[in-house]
């Protein structure tokens, strides 16, 4: 019988693995079929890296603060000498004005003050508002404020009617709009006479100074009439 020896090679190294490439930067601008509009990154807005700090995040992020002599949160009773820090999108904070965190105020982009603050009016078709964009129309469609006080409505109860219940119509499809708390859009508007004293002052647009959507500042001293050369 005849025994065989094997000769034992030494192990191979495997290869060293390739790590992938950094992706590639965004384009200047392009359409999107899903929103159907044409996106723009920002100026010097690049892919991220995996590269990059774990911080990275938290040292970008920026609050936008506003004041209010009298705040009208929608849903709610409003708040006297209070104010609001939205950061990108969405609102993060509601609360008095000498109450406001420093983590807010050390990291602000810039603070407002306004007479009034409410959420902005929802378009809702079926619940409240007839709809449209024609600017001649305003007058006529806050007029149905103005029916609903005269129809047993309180001035604040018609604000609710048009703000904080106009989501309610369409069963949580809609996103978190229409009040101003904690957790909601960042859309709403500074007046510069008491809608909550008499709801017929928003038929004037002279009175309605400042108008944020998704927390960016699109109307109001300076800026406007929407602000699109600022932000396009």
């Amino acid at each position: 019988m005849t025994r065989r020896v094997l000769e034992q090679r030494p192990a191979q190294e495997a290869p060293p693995c390739r790590e992938p490439a950094d992706p590639a930067p965004f384009p200047r601008s392009f359409y999107s079929f899903s929103l159907g509009t044409t996106i723009r990154p920002r100026p010097g807005r690049r892919a991220a890296s995996r590269h990059a700090p774990a911080d990275d995040a938290t040292k970008k992020l920026i609050y936008t603060i506003v004041k209010a002599d009298l705040l009208i949160p929608g849903a709610d009773e409003p708040v006297p000498d209070a104010a609001l820090v939205a950061e990108a999108k969405l609102i993060v904070w509601v609360g008095k004005q000498d109450a406001i965190p420093a983590e807010y105020t050390q990291k602000c982009r810039g603070t407002y003050s306004v007479p009034y603050l409410m959420p902005g009016l929802w378009d809702c078709h079926a619940h409240f508002l007839a709809g449209g964009d024609d600017e001649a129309s305003w007058p006529a469609y806050m007029g149905f404020l103005e029916w609903a006080v005269e129809a047993g409505l309180s001035n604040l109860e018609a604000i609710r009617a048009a703000t904080a219940n106009g989501p309610l119509t369409v069963e949580g499809q809609a996103p978190r709009t229409g009040q101003l708390k904690a957790g909601y859009e960042a859309d709403f508007i500074g007046v510069t006479a008491n809608p909550v004293a008499d709801v017929r002052v928003l038929q004037n647009e002279e009175n309605i100074r400042w108008v944020w959507k998704g927390g960016r500042l699109f109307k109001g001293p300076g800026v406007g009439p929407w602000g699109e050369p600022a932000w396009f």
